[in-house]
């Protein structure tokens, strides 16, 4: 039985590629049926990956934990980003990409980055106002930063 079947199938790798052709073909025949059927299937795969994601919670949360702990240029990128746009700070001359690209350098420095000018005084989130800076210098940058916010606020006032 076994070799009429590697006979009729040659390798697994031929017959998952004809598996492969005969499911996209289907595929292509229900989207042509069915117009609608690319926008049910989409709507489809998130409920099951809301399912899925409250019966393993705690599984979930570990993948999620160990890709930030991965892409940490990438998770404050998109705060500081999405910090900047709430303040409307964001610039025009750079792209998200150009901004991520400056917080993986400082990543392979073992370095941060910080606003020359922080945006809670008026900075914009942009390649122009950031610097890499050592550990240590960032957080005497900081400190400084600091009292220029607070001096900044109370002359709000």
């Amino acid at each position: 039985m076994l070799a009429k079947m590697k006979s009729r199938y040659q390798t697994d790798a031929t017959y998952a590629r004809k598996r492969n052709e005969y499911q996209a073909a289907w595929e292509k025949r229900k989207r042509a049926a069915n117009p609608g059927h690319a926008k049910q299937e989409k709507k489809r795969n998130a409920l099951r990956m809301r399912l899925a994601r409250v019966a393993n919670r705690d599984l979930f949360n570990e993948r999620n934990r160990a890709w930030k702990r991965a892409n940490r240029d990438k998770v404050y990128a998109a705060i500081n980003a999405r910090r900047a746009w709430k303040r409307g700070q964001r610039c025009t001359c750079c792209t998200y990409t150009t901004i991520q690209r400056i917080y993986l350098a400082a990543r392979v420095l073992r370095a941060e980055v910080d606003h020359k000018k922080p945006l809670s005084i008026g900075g914009k989130h942009c390649r122009k106002n950031l610097q890499i800076l050592s550990p240590a210098a960032h957080r005497l940058k900081t400190a400084r930063d600091n009292k220029r916010i607070q001096a900044f606020k109370e002359k709000q006032k």
